[in-house]
């Protein structure tokens, strides 16, 4: 399990670039991520319901102008090794639905990862001085290499935090909470589709959020009432 979720960390972060830094050829969606994390791990169909979930809630909100989206991608990343331990010890659907409600922090984690490294690559012209063009392509590497290095850490540390999180908290829950797990994927697909309906693009983080927990207490409290 451990040497199938570390590949799955290197990959996933290799992946994740593909959103700003490396080909942009839409593998870093995570339908795509899912699907080739789902088969490193071994466990195709908890991937693609976390993969699809995740899709369909970034749908609405593409990056216009200065306006930074959170960041389903690198949930994706996070999540899926956090709903294969989770899936060790429950089924698939409410492994994922419990992952997806564990990394949601990973969501601004991952934005606030972007928005960082892009600041910090700005000025690499200035360091390098008037020079720079002529080593291009050693800067070119260098700057990707240094990129991956930091979405790798902080993947890791992300993963590995989220992961234990899961080990203290599965043990604990009752029974019903694990079928209130059960219905996150759904609530999260709710969600998405209900903002391309709407036509609007929840950009404050308070709207989100606020959107993500309502769902959640709406499927906790019908759940609980059956």
């Amino acid at each position: 399990m451990i040497t199938s979720i570390t590949a799955s960390v290197f990959i996933g972060a290799l992946l994740w670039m593909d959103r700003e830094y490396a080909l942009q050829i839409q593998i870093s969606r995570p339908v795509v991520i899912s699907a080739i994390l789902g088969l490193i791990l071994g466990n195709i169909q908890l991937a693609l319901i976390i993969g699809v979930s995740l899709e369909i809630i970034g749908l609405y909100a593409p990056p216009v102008g200065g306006y930074l989206p959170y960041d389903e991608n690198f949930c994706t990343v996070v999540a899926l090794p956090v709903a294969y331990v989770a899936s060790q010890t429950m089924e698939n659907l409410p492994a994922a639905g419990f992952a997806l409600v564990l990394c949601l922090p990973s969501l601004i984690i991952g934005r606030e990862m972007g928005s960082y490294i892009m600041k910090t690559n700005e000025d690499i012209p200035d360091r390098l001085g008037d020079g720079w063009l002529n080593k291009i392509d050693s800067v070119m590497i260098k700057s990707l290499a240094g990129v991956y290095l930091r979405v790798l850490v902080t993947t890791c540390v992300c993963v590995t935090v989220f992961s234990t999180l899961a080990l203290f908290i599965i043990p604990v829950l009752p029974e019903k909470a694990i079928k209130v797990f059960s219905y996150m994927p759904v609530v999260s697909v709710m969600i998405g589709l209900a903002g391309l309906v709407s036509g609007k693009r929840m950009h404050s983080r308070y709207s989100w959020v606020g959107a993500f927990i309502l769902g959640i207490s709406a499927a906790i409290l019908w759940k609980w009432a059956s």
